[in-house]
């Protein structure tokens, strides 16, 4: 069946006067068969009047949170504590091409960081301005797709208001680590709109272009390299034989596909070594469900989403997802019988979401769910249900057309609300944290966060009862290394040197812990086991400037001058204005 991109539609075949016809997926069918629509009618419709209403609608959700601070969580690793990132220079540009993050190959996005710094430093708002401008060109980019896959332009803007709008994007589009979610997806859906223009009008052109953006969103993020497989999934449904020109044409993205996906899998080997396949399976259909659960209502998102029980199929957990699937998937089947779309729109979510299902195991902890995961994935099911709203409008007149187009704006408009609120929950770390103790108090990570920040704000005694809550929820070398600090600021040094012994025997590889104790031990007068604590802190991360700074007054104090004002050089090349390390050099 011809799709109409510049080729002759198929002639509709007749049908049995015996055969039932669905309207719904009989109006679909229609639509495949439809002419297509005309890049200048797409541009005239879409291109002026959309770009101007598409800024100021994500501008008008998000603008607030433009003023949100950078959050300790990957923001802290990937960017403000990431010293790759703080300057644009061949050697900083050859560094992010030949490291990971630590586990993502993700050299292009760094690449962006670098150029913020250039732009505004550290200031949070470049980054956050930088993946809103980003976020509403993808909204662009979605409704030329959805426009142009539908032949309905008012399926393309619809589709495209829901992607600009919907509040499972928030994480996405305000955390300033979450940038590899939005550049890869940028790259991803310019390559489907350059190879999509490229089926319509034949120019080698837009075929080279389209494979050079899809290698540019592999080295954004490899989540979108299943990208080649859905170009197929296209080529089908626009009725365009599959013979060998059409597999020739994909190799060079499946080469590329191939190469960054077998890069990423140097980087995620210990993630993998903790995903058996069993349980991938089943937290992948718990996860499938949980994403389309919160498609259809975004209520109670959050940053994290813990799972504590067994991973077991026995559980309702997971058995209940897969038979959702599994009738879902039967019913998928059975929609070919009358249209492809249901197909294409269930490969777009499935093909962009399968990187993510072996993604639930971290540092030990399991994660069911992550917003930005189904940043992609998600246009699969908007395109469903503007296709759907479309036939609906088409079908109905007068106040019944009224209702039903009132109730998508109210959509839209419920959408616009939850995400501008949902962006605010990101304004700082204890906020976004105190959101997912609100949500999940059994999560240790969020009960952490959440004490440290109220020791930095001064509330020790509440401090304390959210870091010890952590600690019996599962001990970690992070909640007694804070329980340490809270110690340490109210003058209890014996139970700040415990905490801190506690923190290393959990982890024995954690430097700030050292470095406390070292400090500790000082005061104690036990300069030996100080210079051991201190020396460590120093081996396992050679630019910790409080490690430096104190295991150079030490070497002040115990008279090895040469050895201090070497330390203090090093303490000063990485922060030529630190306070301690230039008073300590002046009494040099």
């Amino acid at each position: 069946m011809g799709f109409g991109l510049g080729f002759d539609p198929a002639q509709p075949q007749p049908k049995p006067e015996s055969q039932h016809i669905n309207p719904l997926w009989d109006t679909m069918a229609q639509m495949e068969d439809q002419s297509a629509l005309t890049l200048a009618v797409l541009s005239r419709r879409m291109l002026v009047t959309g770009i101007v209403l598409f800024f100021v609608l994500t501008v008008t959700v998000y603008g607030r949170s433009l003023g949100n601070e950078f959050v300790h969580f990957d923001d802290n690793i990937l960017i403000f504590e990431n010293p790759a990132v703080q300057t644009l220079t061949p050697a900083s540009v050859h560094w992010v091409f030949s490291h990971f993050d630590p586990e993502l190959y993700i050299p292009l996005t760094f690449v962006s960081y670098q150029i913020d710094h250039v732009i505004g430093g550290l200031h949070p708002l470049v980054y956050h301005l930088h993946n809103l401008i980003l976020h509403t060109l993808n909204a662009l980019l979605v409704v030329a797709i959805g426009a142009i896959l539908t032949k309905r332009w008012r399926v393309g803007l619809l589709c495209g208001l829901l992607f600009a709008l919907h509040p499972l994007h928030t994480e996405a589009v305000v955390w300033a680590a979450a940038r590899k979610d939005v550049l890869s997806s940028f790259f991803a859906l310019a390559t489907l709109v350059t190879y999509l223009l490229y089926r319509q009008a034949g120019r080698s052109a837009w075929y080279i272009a389209s494979v050079l953006l899809f290698l540019l969103a592999l080295l954004s993020k490899v989540s979108v390299l299943l990208l080649p497989v859905f170009l197929v999934i296209i080529d089908w449904y626009q009725g365009r034989p599959l013979k060998k020109r059409v597999c020739t044409e994909k190799l060079p993205y499946v080469f590329f596909a191939l190469i960054l996906g077998l890069v990423a899998i140097l980087g995620k080997q210990s993630v993998l070594a903790d995903s058996p396949l069993l349980s991938s399976v089943l937290m992948a259909g718990k996860s499938t469900v949980f994403y389309l659960q919160k498609l259809f209502a975004p209520l109670k998102l959050s940053v994290i989403y813990p799972y504590q029980e067994e991973i077991t199929i026995l559980a309702p957990d997971f058995w209940i997802p897969l038979v959702i699937l599994s009738i879902f998937g039967v019913f998928v089947l059975l929609s070919l019988r009358h249209t492809k779309t249901v197909v294409l729109s269930t490969a777009f979510f499935l093909l962009f979401l399968a990187p993510s299902f072996t993604n639930y195991a971290k540092a030990g902890d399991i994660f069911f769910a992550s917003d930005r995961y189904a940043y992609l994935p998600s246009i699969g099911v908007f395109l469903l249900f503007a296709l759907t709203a479309d036939w609906a409008l088409r079908r109905t007149r007068g106040f019944a057309r009224s209702m039903l187009t009132a109730c998508i704006v109210a959509i839209l408009g419920i959408f616009g609300f939850l995400s501008a609120r949902q962006s605010l929950v990101w304004h700082d770390t204890f906020s976004l944290f105190r959101n997912v103790v609100a949500l999940y108090d059994y999560s240790y990570l969020a009960q952490n966060k959440v004490g440290a920040k109220l020791w930095e704000q001064g509330e020790h005694e509440e401090a304390m009862e959210h870091l010890l809550r952590s600690i019996a929820l599962k001990p970690n070398y992070r909640a007694y290394y804070n329980v340490g600090l809270v110690h340490l600021s109210l003058g209890e040094e014996d139970l700040a040197l415990s905490a801190n012994l506690n923190a290393i025997t959990l982890n024995p590889a954690y430097a700030p812990a050292h470095v406390n104790l070292g400090y500790l031990f000082w005061r104690k007068g036990d300069l030996e086991q100080a210079r051991e604590h201190l020396e460590r802190a120093v081996e396992l991360d050679p630019r910790d400037l409080d490690a430096l700074t104190n295991l150079a007054g030490l070497e002040i104090a115990q008279g090895n001058l040469n050895r201090a004002r070497e330390l203090l050089n090093r303490t000063l090349a990485l922060d030529p204005e630190h306070p301690d390390a230039t008073a300590l050099m002046e009494r040099l």
